[in-house]
């Protein structure tokens, strides 16, 4: 919590939550290491589905795996804009 600035009451407001989601890639890239395939990816993937990550939901995060399940599920990927057959 500290790195997110925030008291342990506004932390678990979910208020404050909202208030302050990941939304950017510039967002994203300050608490998670995003090379730069990743940051056009994700770029590409936000032109078409918005990103909302809560900052609860971020601290999860391993930062530095990029095949953290939870990284998989809350990060966009270009690969959702593949449509299947």
């Amino acid at each position: 919590m500290n790195c997110f600035n925030a008291s342990d009451e506004e932390f678990s407001d979910w208020k404050w939550q909202y208030r302050h989601r990941i939304e950017t890639v510039e967002e994203l890239e300050k608490l998670i290491q995003l090379s730069e395939t990743e940051k056009e990816n994700i770029k590409k993937a936000l032109e078409v589905f918005p990103m909302a990550i809560s900052l609860y939901y971020a601290s999860l995060i391993d930062p530095e795996d990029p095949n953290c399940p939870i990284r998989i599920q809350a990060v966009p990927s270009s690969a959702e804009l593949k449509k299947s057959s």
